[in-house]
């Protein structure tokens, strides 16, 4: 046990040439894209691929992508308390982590999406309760909060432990030390009993959003086929769990191969991850033979059209290869015999790349055949809209590394 703390914390203490290289890189990554995005601020939209017809793309499709990769963390992190599944503890707080900085991920291609940030602020002062937008703003909103207090709350232990070991960050940990005296029992049986209660609380944002808001937005466009099926939350909100499942894993061995922590993050626990990740993919294989076999029995002229487009047409390369490396071929690593972690990681790793271009050909296509009298449409994203994505990851990548130096990212006990 004492190895095993000392093992974490020294993760936090000893910071090779290795981690300011990464940093240095991914910053540069950041600038570029800063430099991407201030050329879209300047010249407008239409230094993206973006038009009037295709309004959405990549920051649309990646904001689907990083909501999945929030909304896993915080249903792993939760559950494992909610339902004391204490083998996968290790990764709760790696999923909780995940969870703030994939919302704010989100949020950010969101901004990129809209072009004027400053139009951001119309959203709050001229709220609209009835529009799904603000919905979606409400919930993100109280999500983001919710997820940073429950993280608060659930590092009383590691804090106090960790409080006067480090001379330059001592001062924040006295800090959040003297807000979790405050805001906390002292009561060790009552403490667990108010975490349990925020993880109940929490359980239900995923749904709540992915499932039924961000659906419910999509489902909203009539005039955009194949975006209104009736199984869309859900088939959302599945999109969302394996998103962060596999995302998950990736970390968790990332972290394991760098601060030798194959004792701590256990094979058990990644085989376990990856047995989930094998029956949500089947669940995603599922949605997707349903949605298109629907279409093409029913043979409705828009929504067909886009089927074909995806089935047979410009988008086919891209679909079937998704469907085989990026779906079938993981199930297969994940139903073998003698599977192993590093199986698990590959097949993870091919269903992240799988997922976030399932997230693509879920917006374009349906835009770039629109339902109403209006020219079909094109999109071919320009290196500005590559550019800002590129940055918007490479941030990621940073906040989270600066995460990891800043609290114990598994829990000391």
């Amino acid at each position: 046990m004492e190895n095993h703390v000392d093992k974490i914390l020294e993760s936090m203490e000893n910071t090779g040439q290795a981690f300011y290289a990464t940093i240095g890189i991914f910053g540069m990554v950041v600038l570029w894209g800063a430099y991407a995005w201030y050329t879209q601020f300047t010249v407008g939209m239409q230094a993206t691929g973006l038009n009037n017809t295709v309004m959405w793309g990549l920051y649309i499709a990646t904001f689907m992508f990083m909501i999945g990769v929030s909304h896993a963390g915080i249903i792993i992190s939760t559950t494992i308390r909610v339902f004391k599944l204490d083998k996968f503890k290790p990764i709760s707080r790696i999923a909780e982590g995940m969870t703030l900085v994939g919302l704010a991920m989100a949020v950010l291609s969101v901004v990129a999406d809209i072009g004027r940030p400053d139009r951001i602020l119309v959203l709050f002062f001229n709220l609209r309760i009835g529009s799904p937008l603000a919905w979606d703003l409400i919930i993100l909103s109280l999500y983001f909060a919710s997820s940073a207090f429950y993280l608060l709350v659930s590092m009383k232990h590691d804090i106090s432990l960790i409080t006067g070991r480090f001379k330059v960050r001592d001062g924040l940990y006295k800090i959040l030390g003297g807000i979790q005296n405050v805001i906390t029992p002292k009561d060790p049986e009552k403490y667990e009993n108010m975490l349990n209660s925020i993880s109940i609380v929490i359980l239900p944002f995923p749904l709540l959003d992915s499932g039924m808001v961000v659906a419910f937005i999509f489902s909203l466009l009539g005039a955009r086929p194949a975006l209104n099926a009736p199984f869309i939350g859900a088939y959302f909100l599945v999109l969302a769990i394996v998103t962060g499942i596999a995302a998950i894993v990736i970390v968790s061995m990332i972290l394991s191969r760098v601060y030798e922590w194959d004792e701590i993050i256990s094979e058990e626990v990644i085989m376990g991850l990856g047995n989930y990740l094998r029956v949500g993919i089947i669940l995603i294989l599922y949605f997707i033979f349903n949605q298109h076999f629907t279409i093409q029995y029913v043979s409705k002229s828009a929504t067909l059209v886009v089927s074909n487009m995806l089935l047979f047409g410009s988008y086919a390369t891209l679909f079937w290869g998704m469907i085989i490396a990026g779906f079938v071929v993981p199930v297969l690593l994940l139903i073998l015999p003698n599977r192993n972690k590093v199986g698990v990681l590959i097949a993870s790793v091919l269903s992240i790349l799988g997922l976030w271009i399932n997230c693509v050909l879920v917006v374009v296509p349906a835009l770039t055949f629109p339902n109403i009298p209006f020219n079909w449409g094109s999109y071919i994203p320009s290196w500005v809209e590559w550019s800002v994505l590129a940055g918007i990851l490479a941030l990621g990548v940073i906040l989270y590394a600066v995460l990891i130096k800043l609290i114990p990212i598994v829990e000391l006990d």
